[in-house]
């Protein structure tokens, strides 16, 4: 790890549901404090996918290094001016625990799960409760968090949801499914006429087939027969597109679950006893990235898909849509035509809004459509996971969402770095977390560990301190020095950060880009 390199202060652990169920997080200060907080607690997909995919591949403090042998600074990680709050769910998820059989599931049972787990925190963490909270995440989360969002409205107001971020979501299967024939052809990434009479045939039956749904549910066998034809027929049997970035191609039957670059390193990494440790989890076992019991208990669920609970929410909160038009499987077509053809509002869809091209750092990038509560953002060159390629571009768009970029306005340009005047007009309070809140903190990144130092566990009670005698033993006799390295104990290098925080006033850190 670059030792100058920003350490932010962290917390993980997991929260217990119940005797033998608990929720693992990993939340991340943010490294600017604001006069407004805000907090993103972020969610993979799947169903089943652990939210370590965003952390260490996407929007987190850190990723890998080329080679996967360490860690290094994401500079652009979400996490400058916001709190980030990762969460492995449903139970049985990444370092969630379920019980031995999980049963059915469905995303009514997942949003109450989540909204015990919010009580929870907030138990452990009551300063954070008066963040402003919004609800970010990609894929199957396109499920997950419209139910998230009305399961805490309906069971505990007292939670206040500022927004929701959908980055590329499976949201809408009926637009969605029927998107995907025309983005096949529009792409050419079907060739041939008796591929395409098949693909076209396949079509059919998936329109036939939804159209005689009262109510159509997340996943459907019959639509999903479209995509796995386009991928067989592709260019040759060993061969075939990345469904996530379509500029890629992938080996038979990968198609993309091979990407992005870095995935080969997180079940290595995060199955390791010592990352399991930093992390505050049970020390063996094997770290999966995506759960197929989740996901097959998710199979045939009966949950309405998400987008019919989309009216009622835009009433009341915004919501951001953020697209890479590169993405297939959630592709930027099935998106629009479910906004084209959702009513809210007093309106339908952003027909009577002006689309505008979005401008960051003096390149255009994509555009940007908003009506009514819902902003619509399409990244160019962005794929599934937008954040993967577009880490700053998408930070950006974020900010300005939630209010804290500092040239978020009609002409939807962000400028890099910007000056003195425009920090200065969007906080009004800024100050650099140089070292943490009075108490001991200790925290190191060598060689590819990620050790924090929070060391704390959490049941169903108040926070308690995580003893490892031996570690903490040599953390708290070693020498204090500030910042600088205390040397090695069993294989980890430690920093000690003590004393009252020290702040350095926005004049003070000309240098630092923003957003």
């Amino acid at each position: 790890m670059d030792p100058n390199a920003y350490i932010p202060e962290m917390h993980a652990g997991t929260l217990e549901l119940s005797e033998h169920s608990a929720l693992f997080f990993w939340h991340v200060a943010s490294q600017f404090q604001v006069s407004k907080p805000r907090t993103i607690l972020w969610l993979n997909g799947g169903p089943g996918c652990s939210s370590m995919d965003g952390a260490l591949m996407e929007i987190g403090p850190f990723r890998f290094s080329e080679d996967g042998s360490r860690l290094i600074e994401n500079v652009d990680g979400w996490n400058k001016y916001a709190n980030l709050l990762f969460l492995d769910q449903p139970l049985g998820t990444g370092y969630s625990k379920a019980e031995e059989s999980l049963g059915a599931n469905n995303l009514s049972i997942v949003s109450q799960n989540v909204v015990l787990f919010l009580q929870k925190y907030f138990e452990v963490f009551p300063e954070q409760k008066t963040h402003e909270l919004y609800i970010a995440g990609e894929s199957y989360a396109g499920q997950y968090i419209p139910y998230i969002y009305k399961a805490i409205r309906d069971t505990d107001p007292s939670i206040k949801v500022a927004g929701l971020l959908l980055d590329n979501p499976w949201i809408d299967p009926a637009h969605q499914y029927t998107s995907y024939m025309p983005f096949l052809f529009k792409h050419n990434l079907v060739s041939g006429e008796q591929d395409k009479k098949a693909i076209q045939q396949l079509h059919d039956e998936c329109v036939v087939e939804l159209t005689s749904l009262d109510v159509v549910y997340s996943d459907n066998t019959v639509c999903n027969r479209v995509s796995i034809y386009a991928l067989q027929h592709f260019d040759n049997a060993r061969t075939c597109f990345n469904v996530y970035n379509i500029e890629l191609t992938d080996t038979y039957s990968s198609c993309g679950m091979n990407w992005p670059p870095g995935v080969e390193f997180m079940s290595p990494y995060l199955s390791r006893s010592d990352v399991r440790r930093a992390f505050n989890v049970k020390e063996d076992g094997r770290w999966t990235e995506c759960s197929t019991s989740v996901s097959a208990s998710f199979h045939n669920s009966k949950s309405p898909s998400a987008v019919s609970l989309l009216p009622e929410i835009l009433e009341e909160i915004p919501v951001l849509l953020l697209v890479g038009e590169l993405d297939y499987i959630c592709n930027i077509d099935g998106l629009r035509s479910m906004v084209d053809n959702l009513q809210w509002g007093g309106g339908i869809g952003l027909r009577d809004s002006s689309e505008t091209r979005l401008v960051i750092r003096g390149s255009d990038v994509g555009a940007v459509t908003s009506a009514r509560n819902l902003t619509f953002v399409n990244l160019s060159k962005g794929s599934h996971m937008t954040p993967y390629e577009l880490p700053y571009e998408t930070r950006s768009v974020l900010y300005g969402f939630s209010g804290i970029a500092p040239t978020y306005n009609t002409s939807m340009e962000f400028d890099a770095p910007p000056t003195k005047q425009e920090k200065e007009k969007m906080i009004s309070d800024a100050m650099y977390r140089a070292y943490y809140q009075a108490g001991f903190v200790a925290l190191g990144v060598v060689g590819g560990v990620l050790l924090v130092v929070v060391l704390v566990s959490w049941g169903t009670g108040a926070r308690s301190t995580f003893t490892f005698s031996g570690l903490m033993n040599a953390l708290l006799h070693a020498a204090p020095l500030k910042n600088k390295p205390l040397g090695e104990y069993v294989n980890l290098q430690t920093f000690r950060r003590f004393g009252r925080p020290e702040t350095i006033h926005e004049e003070d850190e000309e240098d630092e880009g923003l957003p």
